[in-house]
């Protein structure tokens, strides 16, 4: 039986005739209380067990030249065996996903040939039609839905952090979004007011909240309980915003398949209106205000949210009277004459018109490369 005590005192003179090869340190540091203490508790235990067990393993370290040999000439076997499970599963693999990717291939091209066809034969149509309109008449229209709180979708990181937050003033907000609408002409430019569809509560404001609101002259109010338009908010839309402005003019209208917008009965008044429907899935190949517009309003809206957040400005964008203020300041942006040529490049790249020689610049190059101020006009 071992005697741990025994065990002990030659350990301990193993150490002091080890420690005698060195100099004497009569200073005490806190690292060697620390070691110490951890030797000490192992020693401890030794002395406080009842039972001890010894255990021994061979390894791969071991010197031995023929268990070495052996043992590598298992191992390369070995892995001749997984590799070549590996190219026969790879094999295997290819072969079915040759055979879904085929189907699926002819698949997306089946779609997307009729999805060309479909936005050929109304690029046709229309131009077909148009001699016999004004440009000033040939409109477009469409909506785009905005969050309430922006958020963004990068961010600046340390490599290797396992989870990444981003601010937000209200959690709450980020899911809930509202809408605004434009028109825009053949002549290259927005006509009319912005439409702008809060979310409201109960779907409406009360009396007291509207004379509360900021007063903006290029921008027609409305709410609904989700923020989004429904067929009677189009109704009013044409009400509030599309007669005014076209009055009893012949109008060429191009709407994209939605179809709370798509009923000719909400244009019944509208004498000398053509409607004409966007075909689906092509708006973003054939409809103006989804080829540049929409991107690039959404682009100034966001720089502002960031602006903001970065520079940990105290204003909430998310406040119903910051949007209606914020709504009209990017709108009369984009109103600039200056957009003019990315605004008929829309109608050139759609396929409407022939010819576009003049080159164009976007928000980003207009609005927000400031160090350019000083080389032309500002808008």
């Amino acid at each position: 039986m071992i005697n741990p005590h025994r065990v002990a005192e030659l350990l301990s003179n193993l150490i002091s005739e080890k420690l005698s090869l060195y100099d004497h340190a009569t200073v005490n540091h806190t690292r060697d209380e620390e070691v110490a203490e951890h030797f000490y508790g192992q020693v401890e235990s030794i002395l406080e067990s009842t039972h001890y067990s010894f255990q021994t393993k061979d390894t791969i370290d071991f010197n031995d030249n023929s268990n070495t040999k052996q043992f590598e000439d298992e191992e390369a076997e070995k892995e001749e065996e997984e590799e070549e499970q590996i190219n026969n599963d790879d094999e295997r693999f290819d072969e079915t996903f040759m055979e879904v990717d085929e189907d699926q291939q002819d698949n997306l091209l089946l779609n997307a040939d009729t999805i060309n066809n479909s936005a050929t034969h109304f690029i046709r149509k229309i131009k077909k039609l148009l001699p016999h309109y004004r440009q000033r008449n040939v409109l477009n229209t469409d909506h785009s839905d905005l969050e309430i709180e922006i958020v963004g979708n990068r961010t600046l990181s340390f490599k290797g952090e396992k989870a990444i937050f981003g601010k937000v003033r209200s959690v709450h907000n980020t899911p809930h979004s509202y809408t605004v609408q434009f028109i825009i002409s053949l002549t290259s430019q927005p006509i009319g007011t912005c439409y702008l569809c809060l979310k409201g509560k109960n779907g409406y404001m009360f009396d007291n909240i509207k004379r509360n609101l900021f007063q903006a002259f290029n921008v027609t109010i409305t709410c609904s309980k989700s923020g989004k338009l429904s067929s009677s908010l189009v109704k009013y839309w044409i009400e509030k915003v599309l007669e005014p402005t076209v009055g009893n003019e012949k109008v060429l209208l191009l709407l994209d398949s939605w179809s709370g917008q798509t009923d000719e009965q909400l244009y019944s008044k509208m004498k000398h209106l053509q409607l004409e429907i966007v075909p689906k899935k092509t708006t973003v190949m054939t409809q103006p205000l989804d080829i540049t517009y929409n991107r690039q309003y959404k682009h100034i809206v966001r720089t502002i949210y960031d602006h903001v957040r970065l520079y940990d400005i105290d204003c909430n964008l998310s406040l119903r009277n910051n949007i209606i203020k914020l709504t009209p300041l990017c709108y009369s942006q984009m109103c600039s004459k200056k957009f003019i040529p990315m605004h008929r490049y829309s109608w050139f790249q759609g396929g409407y018109l022939e010819n576009n020689s003049e080159p164009y610049q976007n928000v980003e190059e207009i609005c927000f490369r400031f160090q350019d101020c000083l080389l032309r006009e500002s808008i």
